[in-house]
């Protein structure tokens, strides 16, 4: 295992494989104390399945078996140099956001538990017939934010983490869980809309665009292009080892077989050539950067249009607002 002329565990994969054996045993050990109820459901205890999550990685073993090529180790380990460095420092400017808007969220906005519940709850024993429907945030201030009404009063809840859930701006650590939800674009509206219930509305738009703009597309579009510039370092160490191909590739590449009736030959094909029974000047047009400009703000103020429809039932009759877009976009369309 240590010693020998190829030592199991001074092979990667070999380490992989013993790890995830180690992990499918602990697996197998906490089922049989499940089954046997020696670790009630609720218990602390039960926090041991977190061991059972890393058996989905055994389908790296996948990519073993179907990408196979050889490097040579000093170029493996240059690769794996330069990438490792851009990926410490993109991890490290993620890091970075994601700290600073946890400690923005906490300074901003702190403890929302303000809700609106019926006149006359007792505070100590809130039911969910208590609550508004659906359940709504407010604030204590009628400066700012959302104001109860048809005979709802907003008060602090003081209710467990269970029933409220674990994202919010309380304290660091569930601010940093928020943020991260809220970087993945999954459900951040609904919390920029209790923070707009709650809060001064300028807070919550600063706070929230800003995050989405750093977090959700620099940073991750930041990780996008270490991933490539590491693939095409790849690409690069291959063609330096093989040669390059692609000369061949492109010299045919605008050819394509055709026969004559007796053979078949390879005949060049001309992608400006005209094609049909269209003019040459308005297969120009069409492909010229003025048509597709055109295009593009059509596609636009079709888009445009569409968002612009409200309804406004007081002063115009709907069915003309309907009508009237309904044309519109019969002639965008055509």
């Amino acid at each position: 295992i240590f010693q020998s002329e190829a030592p199991y565990l001074r092979d990667r994969w070999c380490q992989f494989d013993g790890v995830m054996v180690l992990f499918l045993w602990t697996s197998v050990v906490l089922q049989v104390f499940e089954i046997t109820n020696r670790i009630p459901p609720n218990s602390p205890g039960s926090a041991l399945r977190i061991l059972r999550s890393p058996r989905p990685l055994l389908i790296v073993r996948v990519f073993r078996v179907f990408l196979k090529f050889e490097l040579p180790r000093n170029r493996i380990n240059q690769i794996f140099k330069r990438s490792s460095q851009q990926i410490y420092n993109v991890t490290i400017f993620f890091l970075f956001f994601m700290s600073l808007y946890g400690i923005l969220g906490v300074q901003f906005f702190g403890e929302m538990q303000h809700h609106c519940v019926k006149n006359g709850t007792d505070l100590k024993n809130v039911t969910v017939w208590d609550l508004a429907v659906p359940d709504t945030y407010c604030s204590p201030d009628p400066s700012f934010g959302y104001q109860c009404k048809n005979g709802m009063v907003c008060e602090y809840l003081d209710l467990p983490k269970e029933i409220m859930g674990f994202n919010g701006f309380d304290m660091f650590t569930t601010s940093i869980f928020t943020v991260y939800q809220a970087a993945s674009q999954e459900g951040w509206v609904f919390l920029m809309y209790r923070s707009i219930d709650s809060l001064p509305a300028w807070k919550c738009f600063l706070y929230f665009i800003s995050l989405i703009f750093f977090l959700a597309w620099l940073v991750k579009n930041v990780f996008i292009a270490v991933i490539i510039e590491t693939f095409a370092e790849i690409r690069v160490q291959f063609q330096q080892m093989w040669g390059s191909r692609g000369s061949a590739a492109q010299s045919d590449s605008s050819q394509v077989i055709q026969s004559d009736g007796e053979s078949w030959k390879l005949v060049i094909m001309d992608e400006n050539k005209t094609k049909g029974l269209a003019p040459d000047a308005l297969t120009a047009l069409v492909k010229s950067n003025l048509f597709h400009t055109l295009i593009l703000i059509l596609v636009l103020a079709a888009a445009i249009t569409e968002a612009s429809l409200h309804f406004d039932h007081k002063t115009k009759n709907p069915k003309d607002t309907l009508d009237n877009f309904y044309y519109s976009e019969v002639s965008m369309v055509l």
